[in-house]
């Protein structure tokens, strides 16, 4: 096997290498399509280079590409934190670089929130069938297949039994 810089999450895995997307459609550098169903993890739910995004982007881009959280902020994040607070009633909006590190916050509030209050509480619930992210409290909360590599560090959660119909229980009810 010919070592590679790139890692992936199976060390063994040789995926296709993705040249472009339009749409829902990824092309690879061998011309075959694949319908993307997974979109990106569900980050391009509005299709690859959809004219308005790549219109926001280049805008946005001109002015300002990134700044980080605790150092600064940008007219484009207030505005931004404005129309989620007005749309879901949340008093605020802060903003992270992932799903992984949204699940980590909300385990970090949840226990800052309870800890203000004078109680100690440290036990969270998920589903076996959960994914919530690749960081160690996120791969904790869940069934996922990564999580077992994490062994000790792994932290100790309940996890609740699949929401789905198993096949004892579908004999019993045919």
């Amino acid at each position: 096997m010919t070592t590679k810089p790139l890692i992936q999450n199976d060390i063994k895995a040789m995926p296709q290498l993705a040249k472009h997307a339009k749409g829902v459609w990824i092309y690879d550098t061998e011309g075959n399509d694949y319908l993307d169903a997974c979109a990106g993890a569900v980050v391009v739910n509005v299709g690859h280079s959809h004219p308005r995004v790549l219109e926001t982007l280049k805008t946005q881009s001109e002015q300002l590409t990134f700044v980080h959280r605790s150092a600064f902020s940008s007219e484009a994040m207030h505005g931004l934190a404005q129309r989620l607070t007005r749309v879901t009633g949340f008093a605020g909006a802060w903003f992270v670089n992932s799903g992984s590190e949204a699940v980590e916050a909300g385990l970090q509030f949840a226990l800052q929130y309870h800890a203000e209050r004078g109680e100690e509480r440290t036990m969270f619930l998920s589903h076996a069938r959960g994914y919530h992210g690749n960081t160690l409290g996120a791969l904790s909360l869940s069934g996922h297949i990564r999580r077992s590599v994490l062994g000790g560090l792994a932290l100790d959660f309940n996890l609740l039994p699949d929401p789905y119909v198993s096949d004892d229980t579908a004999a019993l009810l045919a």
